[in-house]
């Protein structure tokens, strides 16, 4: 049998453990709970958490929000206007997921040095730094509370920025394959391309609106497109050197 690949460079078998370990705690609590109270959150799995965790420091985040619904007073229930309901452990993680993304997007906007005119808070958007909201009191569709729950802690995690820029990077370039293939200039603009990581994709798109993916499947010439885009990498590379 193959040997299981560590979940980051320092994982160890110990810690592998204690992931398990609280996995169980979490589900035998929850089945009790759910028993004697009606509603509980839906049972958690190691693989889904594992495949969450990429580095100590959200290992050491996810053990502590899951731990926290192994305290006393964590499986209260609540109802919010539109009748749905959540534990207390639920509402508070809400809370705290909520204000770890926004802290980290106003950290991020900082980084990135990018400054939006009002007429640009769609781009913001889509680079999603705009400040989330809070809508545990007010949600409304009671089919996907959870995927509300798991959509806050897919954004919390401590590395969610690096997956980001590594998949932008990758959707960027596989955007560049579909629209110019076989195009003249195109091996040339990927192997500039070959050293700029994900964030200064992030960075240069912020700029410039003319190396993002809109105008990459925009409905200029195309090789006019290619050309201004290899042009603007140029530069920007330069820039940075």
């Amino acid at each position: 049998m193959a040997r299981k690949k560590p979940l980051f460079k320092t994982y160890t078998a110990q810690d592998d453990r204690r992931l398990k370990t609280l996995v169980s705690d979490f589900n035998k609590k929850r089945n009790v709970m759910q028993k004697e109270l009606g509603y509980q959150p839906p049972k958690i799995k190691y693989s889904e958490l594992a495949s969450q965790i990429g580095s100590r420091a959200e290992y050491n985040r996810v053990l502590s929000v899951y731990g926290r619904y192994l305290r006393p007073g964590s499986e209260r229930i609540y109802t919010n206007s539109s009748g749905i309901k959540f534990t207390s452990w639920e509402r508070n993680e809400n809370r705290y997921a909520i204000q770890r993304i926004n802290n980290r997007r106003a950290k991020r906007l900082s980084e990135l040095q990018i400054k939006f005119s009002e007429g640009q808070m769609g781009r913001m958007e889509d680079l999603n730094l705009l400040p989330a909201k809070n809508w545990t009191e007010t949600y409304k569709d009671t089919s996907n509370f959870n995927k509300y729950f798991r959509s806050l802690q897919h954004q919390a995690n401590v590395d969610y920025w690096k997956r980001g820029e590594d998949r932008y990077k990758e959707n960027y370039l596989t955007a560049l394959d579909a629209e110019f293939y076989g195009m003249k200039d195109l091996k040339q603009l990927k192997r500039i391309l070959k050293g700029v990581s994900g964030r200064q994709m992030l960075e240069a798109t912020g700029w410039d609106a003319t190396l993002t993916a809109h105008f990459v499947y925009g409905y200029e010439d195309k090789q006019m497109r290619l050309s201004h885009i290899l042009v603007r990498w140029k530069e920007v590379v330069k820039r940075w050197k």
